[in-house]
């Protein structure tokens, strides 16, 4: 993490801290503007994820330009970087900006998860218990996720809507006890399926119908 992310992340953090006591002393007047500061926090946080994309852009460039043919013809039709490759690095580093600010906002309510060094999807809480956090961008109504398969006390599924909202639901040990058998998988991963419909969220399942989860939204207590 840069130096201005670190900034950045310092001001959310007490602008949270804040909120939270305006809230038990029901000073309502201060939640506005320190509602804004989180805001202005998270814009700024997605300006940076935009000028890393950019500067791998330019690296990529860079040493592209080392090999390109001196043929004109080539350096045209030489791509230095397509839209899907530069799609999947906006993808992972939105990803990344998403699971910072869910591991923040766990920090602030003592929920803190610790990364497993493996995967930048797997995390341990406090008591030792698998989390996996996973994140996809919205196609069409639909959320395509995937995770190791493994034994999780929570699943967080980030469902981004766009590049400044995300919808998290938390799929509990009671969820996922009930329902693990009937996750698709593909080789070593379990692959989830989230449909909007009408304001309601539902996830897909193999040989059953698809299961409601909007009172996973933000439910905290699927990580106790």
């Amino acid at each position: 993490m840069n130096t201005l992310q670190t900034r950045i992340q310092l001001v959310r953090k007490e602008a949270l801290s804040q909120i939270e006591q305006v809230v038990k002393t029901e000073n309502t007047e201060r939640l506005f503007p320190l509602s804004n500061i989180v805001k202005e926090c998270n814009d700024l946080d997605l300006v940076i994820t935009k000028i890393e994309v950019n500067i791998e852009k330019l690296e990529n460039s860079l040493e592209t330009s080392k090999t390109i043919p001196s043929s004109s013809k080539t350096i045209f039709e030489h791509s230095i970087l397509t839209g899907d490759e530069l799609s999947r690095k906006e993808s992972r580093l939105q990803a990344k900006f998403f699971r910072n600010v869910l591991l923040e906002d766990l920090k602030q309510k003592s929920l803190s998860l610790d990364n497993v060094k493996s995967s930048e999807r797997l995390y341990r809480t406090k008591h030792g218990k698998l989390v996996g956090i996973a994140y996809a961008s919205e196609i069409n109504h639909k959320w395509f996720l995937g995770l190791p398969s493994d034994q999780y006390h929570c699943i967080i599924l980030l469902c981004g809507e766009s590049k400044q909202k995300v919808l998290r639901f938390f799929l509990p040990k009671t969820f996922l006890d009930k329902y693990s058998y009937n996750f698709s998988s593909s080789g070593s991963e379990f692959k989830f399926n989230v449909f909007r419909h009408n304001n309601n969220y539902d996830i897909g399942l193999n040989h059953i119908d698809r299961v409601q989860v909007d009172n996973y939204l933000d439910y905290f207590l699927a990580l106790d």
